[in-house]
């Protein structure tokens, strides 16, 4: 499930975790025990834990940008085989020229 790992890399206190990504029950059980959490060294965020709704509303947005991506590659594409003009963003995107 590489979405959740592109999703809780956004929040700013992710440290890492060790094999597959949890299940809310998993979460929710690692979150209210962080003492456990650090013997294990198995402590997926350091300082602020957000809680699994807002880990499902990053996800939402890492799909919803993913989709995004492949709409704009889809347009590009469409629009090159017509002949007809790119906006820039999807110059931008076949060029490989990504902004941050």
């Amino acid at each position: 499930m590489a979405i959740f790992d592109k999703a809780v890399c956004k929040f700013d206190s992710f440290r890492g975790y060790k094999g597959n990504p949890p299940t809310e029950a998993e979460y929710d059980t690692w979150v209210s025990n962080p003492e456990n959490f650090l013997q294990n060294n198995d402590c997926i965020f350091e300082g602020s834990v957000p809680t699994w709704s807002e880990i499902q509303t990053k996800i939402t947005e890492v799909e919803n940008e993913a989709q995004a991506k492949e709409d704009l590659k889809a347009s590009a594409k469409a629009k090159l085989m017509a002949g007809e003009p790119l906006t820039e963003a999807e110059a931008n995107y076949t060029l490989h020229i990504f902004e941050e």
